[in-house]
């Protein structure tokens, strides 16, 4: 079954293609297909493998030893279509360690065989002696650099650059070496373990013989690898296989066209922007891209981007293209593939095409699907498409992942909230309906007045009509009221469920949203919700009921006069002209002051929070001017968007009016001719209004849509961001047992930005249930970060974190949290009295639980000499008390709520040495049978702990109790002898 899918997909590519129909059969009846786990060893470096693996699935991580320590480091991380194991059985010694940096499918295929097919297929052999993996480069190039004595010490950067330019070169036992005159400037070095009197990485000559090896019957292996003052510059592709091209994103096997070349159905849908000019084009390429991986596109900060870029002369590239997709929040790959790889590639990718950048949605019946910001959508032959780009071209591939924002906030948003009150919006519209069927009934009732009453002197009909016109304004005015409070009632409902739903969304994000943003900006965008608000059940409604009930008066006008109704709305083009004319410059003004306003409140909040600070050091002046400054630039920006909103106000009011005066001309005109009556005149001028007013109101209301589509961009920061945790992620998860507090770090990774520097790199830890563990080491090491995994206030990028040997990333996130105290450096306290701060999570605590937990956090003496005792009041963040007192407070609240595993980040600070001495040992009293992570700088505050981490540049560099660690005259040994020495 597994041979009979496989064959089809496998039997077009390299090097499967190489063998015959019966061969390929053979050895795809002999495989397995096999799981991995996080982790789990697809091949170890002691030992030759038993087979070789195709990754179908998922992403490997292929691992070195460091030139400069006995650490493994990460080599490349490679994904499906790639082969591993190969090189190990080609070079007779094992060169290769292979885990699984996530969930990963393989098909494994034996060893023997693939040597059998190696020996007995010339083209099957030729395709191997030519490729060489990574992990065999780097081994040959360290060796190479052991062999010449030079100084190793930090050169796994440049040897690893030096294997990802290697070759490979086979010679037979016996025969002389021939280097390829292919490969100039290359060194070559002997790859295959156990020649006699040669070693591995030994330098190699033209015209060299080996000697044969007894019982070895495979070529030997030469690497070629550049020499490092010879790197090129510029090269970013990491060739691991032909199967995965030089892709540096792994990629799901199906996604690679290997298990379905037709991967696209025909109902397959693709978003199209067009624009022509260099800057129209960038963005209508990411634009297509946003649509199609469902992100939200900031137009104006991509085109700020882009003009910024092309004023400083910088054309298009690829490079640009991909930095405009990671602002978008995809994880975007560079990568470079030869051409007849196109139908493989994953969608959506980017290219140039032409000096033109394209989307690639994907590829079907031997044709690829590309959006062309001046075509449209194009369906190209893949066999013109590979000869018009070369034999190889460079290309972005933007992905989503974990945290990219789903474009989710928009008018369709709204939609399930207006259906929620759709009856109070269908009594809103019946009242409306009728208030202006009575108001229609008015003018009509004027004309009479006018027509048959005035010219015919008839006062018992006026007493008729004047009273039916008092009946009707009576009623209409009713219905009005009636009106105005349904839709007060009703918005005040909506306004309570789009605020709360804002604010649940917001309370869920996870800490790096916060960490990234000021609170003032974050305040800022909170505010825009009054403005959607006021705009959505205020003007936009109104509006728009008036626009709808404006077609009834416009059929009455045409019944009246279709030359006045004509001459009414003659001056909708010029109003409709000044609209849409107004609208793109207010937008970018209006823009520039939220901007603005979110500036100066942010520096406000900030300069409010140090206060203390700013006092201290003596710069309220500062602070000042700062402040002056940036609300000067708001009120500047805020004054150009009132001008022009102003201004084209005024300019529609003209516009009103001349549209009257035009009807009372003309009308006149009419009246002078005996085709109108005075009386139809005037009723015709008061129905006209009802009709040109709300056509104009489309002015503020057009003002008013562009302010609240800025307001729902900015909201939309907050909406469209991924919760810490879906709820479709929460369905299923099993919530944590009562902690024991076994705990193990394995092989975890983290860092803050995809491409950035590892904050917590490989680090694995064993702890028991029960140890009290101190954490220590310089700043910047990755203390906090490491803890701050443990409640998943991060998730690790590699690696996992188990607590009694739950994975904590598949237990509910709320029964993790409650269990797990964490009492961090800057301590936050509220406004209320002591008592209730330390009872913050146990409201109902009692008097002796809140003393003794205050007791051993050393907080109770300090506290019973304030004025009040427990009942003293704390000002905002605990202003009146120390900072050291704070600390006490805060760690007692947190005992209080009697954590099995607590942490203590820094959170002894601002203690003296005394009163945290005391404070650590009741810690270890009270925690007896708990697990403490206690992070410190003070060393000898943790001298007697059960285990000791020390943390350096994001690794674990030592580990142990204190008198091992001190004589081991490591770093740990160091700092201990400067502190004590400093004391």
């Amino acid at each position: 079954m597994l041979a009979e899918k496989l064959y089809p997909a496998l039997r077009s590519r390299e090097p499967f293609s190489l063998l015959t129909s019966n061969e390929l059969d053979s050895w795809l009846q002999e495989g397995e297909l096999r799981e991995f786990s996080i982790g789990s060893i697809l091949v170890r470096p002691d030992e030759l493998p038993s087979h070789i693996f195709l990754v179908l699935a998922g992403e490997v991580r292929c691992l070195v030893p460091s030139a400069a320590t006995k650490d493994e480091i990460t080599l490349a991380k490679i994904g499906a279509g790639t082969l591993v194991g190969w090189s190990s059985l080609l070079r007779g010694e094992s060169c290769e360690h292979v885990i699984a940096s996530e969930q990963v499918r393989c098909l494994a295929l034996p060893a023997k065989a693939y040597i059998k097919l190696f020996k007995n297929n010339s083209e099957f052999e030729a395709y191997f002696s030519s490729l060489v993996s990574p992990q065999e480069a780097y081994i040959v190039a360290l060796a190479s650099a052991q062999h010449t004595a030079k100084r190793v010490q930090g050169w796994s950067d440049d040897l690893a650059d030096r294997a990802l330019h290697a070759q490979a070169q086979t010679c037979r036992p016996g025969e002389p070496f021939e280097a390829p005159t292919g490969a100039p400037g290359l060194e070559w070095f002997l790859s295959t373990a156990g020649v006699p009197e040669h070693a591995v990485g030994q330098h190699i000559l033209s015209g060299d013989s080996l000697p044969s090896r007894s019982g070895y019957q495979l070529p030997y292996r030469v690497i070629g690898l550049p020499p490092s003052d010879r790197l090129p510059a510029s090269e970013q592709v990491i060739a691991v296989t032909p199967l995965s091209s030089v892709e540096t994103e792994p990629r799901q096997l199906d996604q690679l066209g290997i298990l379905e070349a037709d991967h696209l159905k025909d109902n397959d849908r693709f978003p199209v922007v067009r624009g022509r000019g260099q800057l129209a084009e960038a963005m209508a390429v990411v634009e297509m891209v946003a649509l199609e991986q469902q992100v939200p596109f900031r137009n104006d900060a991509i085109q700020k981007v882009l003009e910024d870029q092309f004023r400083r002369d910088k054309g298009m590239s690829i490079e640009l293209l991909a930095g405009l997709c990671e602002l978008l929040g995809l994880n975007t790959q560079l990568a470079e593939v030869e051409s007849r790889f196109i139908a493989s590639i994953e969608a959506p990718a980017i290219w140039l095409w032409g000096g033109i950048p394209v989307v690639f949605f994907g590829a079907r019946k031997n044709k690829a699907i590309l959006g062309h910001p001046h075509k449209g959508l194009q369906r190209i032959n893949i066999s013109d498409l590979e000869n018009q780009l070369g034999d190889r071209f460079r290309l972005a591939l933007p992905r989503r992942v974990t945290a990219t924002p789903t474009s989710r906030f928009g008018w369709s948003w709204f939609t399930p909230l207006l259906g929620k009150y759709k009856g109070a919006l269908i009594m809103v519209f019946v009242a409306s309906l009728l208030a202006q069927l009575f108001g229609i009934a008015i003018p009509l009732l004027i004309q009479q007045i006018i027509d048959k009453v005035l010219s015919q002197g008839n006062l018992s009909s006026l007493n008729v009509l004047g009273s039916a016109m008092v009946v009707m304004a009576l009623f209409s005015g009713i219905l009005m009221a009636l009106r105005t409070y349904i839709f007060i009632d009703t918005t005040d409902r909506m306004d309570l469920t789009l605020g709360s739903a804002v604010i649940d969304r917001l309370l869920t994000l996870p800490l790096a949203y916060f960490e990234k943003r000021p609170v003032g900006e974050l305040s800022q965008r909170l505010g825009e919700l009054n403005n959607i608000r006021n705009f959505l059940t205020g003007t936009a409604l109104i509006s728009v009921l008036n626009l709808i009930f404006a077609v009834t008066y416009l059929v009455v006008m045409l019944l009246y006069s279709p030359l006045l109704t004509a001459v009414s709305l003659s001056i909708l083009p010029l109003y409709l002209l000044l609209v849409f004319g107004v609208a793109p410059i207010y937008k970018s003004l209006i823009r520039k002051r939220a901007i603005a306003q979110a500036r100066t409140q942010s520096h406000l909040i900030e300069v409010l929070n140090g206060i203390q600070t700013v006092k201290a050091q003596h710069f309220e002046l500062t602070a000042r001017w700062k402040w002056q400054d940036r609300y000067r630039h708001f009120i500047d920006e805020g004054f150009k968007s009132t001008a022009l909103g102003a201004t084209s106000r005024e300019i529609g009011n003209f516009l009103n009016q001349l549209s009257g005066l035009l009807v009372l001309w003309v009308g006149m005109w009419l009246v002078l001719e005996g085709d109108f009556t005075l009386g139809m005149l005037i009723a015709f001028r008061i129905i006209s209004s009802n009709v040109t007013s709300p056509l104009l109101q489309l002015s503020g209301l057009y003002q008013g849509f562009q302010g609240v589509q800025l307001s729902m961009e900015r909201l939309s920061d907050i909406l469209d961001q991924n919760p810490e945790l879906n709820k479709a992620d929460e369905v299923g998860q099993i919530s944590l047992p009562p902690i024991i507090g076994n705990i193990r770090f394995e092989n975890v990774s983290f860092r803050f930005k995809s491409k950035g520097p590892y904050q917590v790199n490989d680090v694995s830890i064993n702890v028991p249930a029960g140890s009290f563990v101190g954490i220590v080491g310089q700043s910047g090491s990755g203390k906090s970060t490491l803890m701050k995994l443990l409640p998943r206030l991060y998730d690790p990028e590699q690696g996992r974190i188990f607590i009694d040997d739950y994975d904590i990333g598949k237990v509910d996130l709320s029964s993790l949290r409650r269990q797990v105290g964490i009492v961090p450096q800057d301590s936050l306290l509220f406004e209320g009295t002591i008592a209730e701060n330390i009872s913050l999570n146990d409201p109902l605590a009692s008097s002796e639980s809140i003393i003794e937990a205050a007791t051993i956090a050393c907080a109770h003496d300090f506290i019973m000499s304030l004025g009040q005792g427990y009942a003293t009041q704390l000002t905002e963040r605990g202003g009146n008390l120390s900072g050291g007192q704070r600390q006490r407070i805060a760690i007692a609240r947190t005992i209080l709520s009697n954590p099995q595993l607590l942490v203590m980040d820094e959170a002894t600070s601002a203690l003296d040495f005394d009163t945290e001495r005391r404070l650590c040992a009741n810690l270890q009293r009270w925690a007896a049978a708990r697990t403490v992570f206690f992070i410190t700088h003070r060393l000898s505050t943790v001298k007697s702990s059960d285990l000791i981490v020390v943390m350096h540049d994001g690794r674990l560099e030592e580990l142990g109790k204190h008198q091992d660690l001190m004589q081991k005259k490591g770093r740990y040994s160091v700092l201990y002898r400067q502190q004590a020495h400093s004391e």
